[in-house]
């Protein structure tokens, strides 16, 4: 039996919808049909399977000094003038007790924006691992400490 419903193609609301049904269908056939073709001319996610090795030691062995020492400061600080507890305090137990790594992590390790100095200064933050914090807080944040 025919149908009574006539093929419709006036952009209505569920235009994306096939529009987006449509392309996904092209891109299949075009990927079954042209695989070989498309990966012989680069078009592919790579070529072989990549491993990464970084070869680093456990976190707590490949945190720089400095990096720690921040976390830890920071952390006193939070107890000390708004009393709360930022991280765990075995976490800052182990930081506090950091050597010098064999191989460091590059970049910062945390998950604190404030951890990255760019974006600290963009904040005007002074950290309080900053040596003369109190004499910065007390003179406004002098421009000669703004980045950029």
């Amino acid at each position: 039996m025919k149908s009574d419903h006539p093929i419709d193609f006036r952009v209505n609301w569920s235009t994306p919808a096939m529009l987006f049904g449509l392309l996904a269908i092209c891109l299949y056939i075009i990927q079954v049909a042209l695989g070989k073709y498309l990966a012989g001319w680069g078009f592919q996610l790579a070529d072989h399977e990549i491993n990464v090795d970084e070869d680093l030691p456990h976190f707590f062995e490949a945190v720089k000094l400095s990096q720690a020492n921040e976390l830890v400061n920071e952390n006193a600080n939070m107890m000390n003038n708004y009393g709360f507890e930022p991280n765990d305090p075995d976490t800052i137990n182990i930081l506090d007790e950091t050597k010098l790594p064999k191989k460091a992590i590059q970049g910062t390790p945390w998950y604190q924006i404030l951890s990255n100095h760019h974006y600290a200064s963009e904040f005007c933050y002074i950290g309080a691992f900053v040596k003369e914090r109190e004499k910065l807080l007390e003179d406004g944040y002098p421009e000669q400490y703004i980045d950029g």
